[in-house]
């Protein structure tokens, strides 16, 4: 993902999330993973990824002044269970690490998993930005534990 300098490395500058007044030489490429964990008790996947969408459609003007999506057609997490040989419905749990787009963006390529988790509050936090949390979220909610 194409995002501002300013995000990763905490720069106190209310200008970088909007986008404005920012050019090219004050924006990073940063990397987005999914990972699959294949255990004896069963397939987790922990994150999602972009949405394969963005491999062809330019993200709306909110998102991409935040963080632009940065995706091949083959890169989705879909594309990559399938060249594993795993269908969605095989896995058996998705954990959000948290539910910003560049982590829950792919939740409808894999909305099949038998459970899909996130912490109660991301879930009431991203209800109005990522309606899918509504529908496939609802039931399963685990609390943030803080160690």
């Amino acid at each position: 993902m194409i995002v501002d300098q300013a995000i990763p490395h905490r720069e106190e500058n209310p200008l970088a999330v909007t986008g404005f007044l920012r050019g090219k030489s004050k924006k990073l490429e940063l990397p987005v993973s999914c990972y699959l964990i294949e255990h004896p008790m069963g397939k987790v996947l922990i994150d999602t990824g972009w949405d394969s969408k963005y491999a062809t459609e330019r993200s709306n003007y909110f998102l991409n002044s935040i963080s632009r999506p940065v995706i091949k057609q083959d890169e989705s997490v879909d594309c990559k269970l399938k060249q594993l040989g795993i269908a969605p419905s095989e896995i058996d749990y998705l954990f959000f690490s948290h539910m910003d787009f560049d982590h829950a963006g792919g939740l409808r390529l894999v909305k099949d998993a038998k459970q899909i988790m996130a912490a109660k509050e991301e879930i009431a936090d991203r209800k109005i930005l990522f309606p899918l949390c509504e529908k496939h979220l609802g039931l399963y909610q685990y609390r943030t534990v803080c160690i």
